[in-house]
């Protein structure tokens, strides 16, 4: 894999560039950002999606925070445990 290839995709992304759909076995992350829209949102690894076309600069330029994905979705924060 390119070292410049992002380690990090979240679902939008996934299914809007990935190569197939996510298996029962995808481990998700809360708070990672996602390579292809830039948006710190619950992400699972490339691979889980097919390994999917890196999407160029210009493209990512032109659709900051995943503009055209209508926005970011909420990262769920965890109760605090001491409280």
């Amino acid at each position: 894999m390119d070292e410049n290839y992002p380690a990090w995709i979240c679902s939008r992304c996934g299914d809007r560039y990935g190569k197939k759909k996510a298996g029962k076995t995808t481990t998700w992350h809360f708070g990672d950002i996602c390579g292809w829209c830039g948006n710190r949102v619950v992400t699972t690894e490339p691979r889980d999606f097919g390994h999917p076309d890196a999407i160029s600069q210009e493209e990512i330029d032109a659709n900051p925070k995943g503009a055209s994905m209508q926005g970011p979705r909420p990262v769920r924060t965890p109760p605090d445990e001491a409280a």
